[in-house]
């Protein structure tokens, strides 16, 4: 549980979320009452991890991903931080 957004990158780590969640029956609810109401928008639901070896993969394949701009930024971070954790960040 945290109070915090987890970031793919930031330059800020303390990105505040407007809701929080303590568990998935609330956020099931949450999207539920959404929907009935018809409010307009849609939900980004964000779980962080607990494992500093990912983080550490985020750090390195940040210096490694300096030259890549635009969108073959996004793919490339994923796949290197993949393949540096053993695929434990898709699992995250």
């Amino acid at each position: 549980q945290t109070n915090e957004l987890p970031t793919f990158y930031s330059t800020s780590k303390q990105l505040k979320p407007p809701i929080f969640a303590k568990d998935a029956n609330f956020v099931a609810q949450w999207l539920d009452t959404s929907q009935q109401l018809n409010l307009p928008g849609g939900a980004l639901i964000a779980v962080p991890h607990n494992d500093d070896s990912i983080e550490i993969a985020v750090q390195q394949a940040k210096e490694e991903a300096k030259a890549i701009t635009g969108p073959e930024a996004t793919p490339f971070m994923l796949q290197r931080i993949a393949q540096i954790t053993n695929n434990k960040s898709i699992q995250a």
